[in-house]
């Protein structure tokens, strides 16, 4: 069986892709033109509402019926985990699209697909990004916004500063001269 994995180049090439649909309305078109294109591989259901009132969407993929195991897999939980929506919607065009080297898998069990759980979190970060905020900003930054190791944007906000270095791992040394910024 194919491996879901992808090359490093395959994944930068859909993330890219994904960025682009513009928040969860995207990935929703998206999702239903895999269920026009793939009507008897894909259906799509209405889970639920959020609490501002954007729709839950449900993939469920599978051949054959329903009466076998199901794995669940939902993504997009916390608002600004961008990757997790990027790597189910990877994974749902991997097994969709290439259903046919995926045939044993896909007769034995049923997949049911949560790309996005907190879509009003998801759409909120994605188009009111601090990261397009500071991109269309003329001021200079006043604050840093430290991801894991790196720093990985400046951001224009008057907010209770934590000092980086105190949060930047053992090593790294970053020579930060101001606040960061923990969303």
């Amino acid at each position: 069986m194919p491996m879901l994995v992808p090359s490093s180049q395959e994944y930068k090439d859909w993330r890219e892709w994904q960025l682009s649909q513009c928040g969860q309305s995207g990935i929703i078109q998206w999702l239903n033109s895999l269920v026009k294109d793939y009507p008897d591989l894909c259906t799509l259901e209405d889970v639920g509402k959020s609490y501002e009132d954007r729709a839950i969407k449900l993939l469920k993929v599978g051949k054959g019926g329903a009466d076998k195991p199901v794995v669940f897999v939902e993504s997009g939980m916390h608002a600004r985990e961008w990757i997790a929506p990027a790597t189910v919607t990877y994974m749902i065009n991997k097994l969709v699209t290439n259903s046919t080297e995926y045939e044993n898998l896909l007769s034995q069990v049923n997949f049911y697909f949560m790309p996005v759980t907190n879509p009003d979190g998801y759409d909120f970060t994605f188009m009111r990004s601090i990261f397009v905020e500071h991109c269309l900003s003329s001021t200079k930054p006043h604050f840093l916004f430290l991801t894991e190791t790196q720093v990985s944007n400046t951001v224009d906000r008057i907010l209770t500063p934590v000092h980086g270095n105190s949060l930047a791992p053992k090593g790294h040394g970053l020579p930060l001269q101001h606040p960061t910024l923990i969303l």
